[in-house]
């Protein structure tokens, strides 16, 4: 990562309702397809991600009822600039994000006080190493500039030293 501002900003927030529609689909087993957190869309075109059946966190801004007062309305930018891509969880438009605001790079709190309402402990489990390696490609596709948060109680109930000492050794986290 090239400095250029000499800035970072450590308050930064990517919630579930700004994440990739496919995040858990492409990456967790078959077993958990049914319960998975996903994204419908309900009669009057509303998006929702649900989770074990039951609703999660609406899409977007809008979704959660704060429509176009929010901060990329405010900036007079798009919150979702391609379909089903949100800014706030996108390696390229973050980085643009951060150009424009003087910023060289960001630690951003992740989604993890949402995951922790998933009942399933197993399902749990998989969803939190699911989002922790997409964390770990964004990472990579912003060059080290977008830094996502792991609050330290999740990592120490689902991570073990052996999988955190083999990502570290290779590089990846």
């Amino acid at each position: 990562m090239e400095k250029r501002f000499g800035v970072v900003s450590a308050d930064g927030h990517c919630r579930v309702m700004h994440l990739p529609f496919d995040l858990w689909s492409k990456r967790l087993p078959s077993k958990f397809r049914n319960d998975a957190p996903r994204v419908v869309t309900g009669s009057d075109g509303t998006r929702q991600w649900v989770v074990e059946g039951r609703p999660w966190s609406g899409v977007g801004w809008a979704g959660v009822g704060r429509g176009p007062v929010n901060c990329y309305t405010r900036a007079g930018l798009a919150e979702e600039p391609e379909p089903g891509i949100f800014r706030a969880a996108n390696a390229k438009y973050r980085c643009q994000d951060m150009d424009r605001d003087g910023v060289d790079a960001e630690l951003v709190n992740g989604p993890y006080e949402q995951i922790s309402a998933i009942k399933n402990p197993e399902l749990r489990v998989a969803v939190v190493r699911a989002v922790n390696d997409w964390a770990r490609e964004l990472y990579e596709e912003s060059n080290g500039r977008f830094i996502m948060l792991l609050p330290r109680p999740v990592c120490r109930s689902i991570c073990t030293p052996t999988r955190a000492a083999g990502r570290a050794r290779s590089g990846s986290g």
